[in-house]
């Protein structure tokens, strides 16, 4: 039996995804296009951007349902894609980096805490640091969990530090990026306020006062939402 050629091999590799989409599929051919998304923030002015790589390794993975072998080669095609960080990039340039803004609110907290203290003669309660650093009570939470930063760690949104091990190739992380990328702007609030990832929880029946749908219609989603997500279930550790 020969050996496989590049392009063979990513053949193969897009076909294994096709026949059987999930982290198991997705992440070898997802890193198969490391060098053509390399390409193109080097192209587009993104080169050793990290944050920029993750979004376009996303952008990649969400295209692929729409390629067709019979118009372009696959690299073709995802270079092509990937113009859209060209749009992206922009937007990105002027946030305040994740750990950044985690520590910054961490110092207002505490600021704010240590000048209410002097002004009130007693410990602030968390309604008046509320309205004080006009954080809400689960971010409040998250801040006072995050420990003081050590020199050379890097901290996600939540102030956790993040290992070697994450740094977005795993396969469950990858896939779960993924799937919440491409959610429509009320599903990605129903996932946040499920997990808690945007800082806030609520039942379903606030979400769906929030977002002016049925409980039923949350439930629906919720469960659409937690069918995609469960595809990566088997390869989390």
């Amino acid at each position: 039996m020969g050996t496989l050629t590049p392009a063979d091999t990513q053949t193969s590799l897009f076909d294994a995804w096709k026949q059987a989409p999930g982290p198991k599929t997705l992440t070898p051919l997802i890193q198969n296009l490391e060098p053509t998304i390399t390409k193109a923030l080097t192209a587009y002015g993104y080169a050793g951007d990290a944050n920029m790589r993750t979004q376009a390794r996303l952008l990649a993975a969400n295209a692929l349902p729409r390629f067709d072998p019979k118009r372009a080669s696959l690299d073709t095609f995802v270079f092509g894609e990937l113009r859209r960080l060209q749009r992206i990039g922009p937007k990105q340039e002027h946030a305040v980096p994740i750990p950044e803004r985690v520590m910054l609110e961490r110092r207002a907290l505490e600021r704010a805490s240590s000048d209410l203290y002097e002004e009130l003669g007693r410990p602030p309660t968390d309604d008046e640091i509320q309205d004080r650093t006009g954080l809400t009570k689960g971010r409040l939470r998250t801040l006072r969990s995050v420990r003081a930063q050590v020199v050379g760690e890097n901290l996600d949104d939540q102030g956790r530090v993040i290992t070697a091990a994450d740094d977005g190739t795993d396969a469950s992380k990858l896939w779960e990026e993924a799937v919440v990328y491409s959610l429509g702007p009320v599903d990605k609030k129903i996932y946040e306020w499920s997990t808690g990832s945007g800082g806030e929880q609520l039942t379903k029946a606030e979400m769906a006062l929030r977002l002016r749908i049925s409980p039923a219609a949350v439930t629906q989603r919720a469960a659409m939402i937690a069918r995609k997500l469960s595809a990566g279930e088997a390869i989390r550790v």
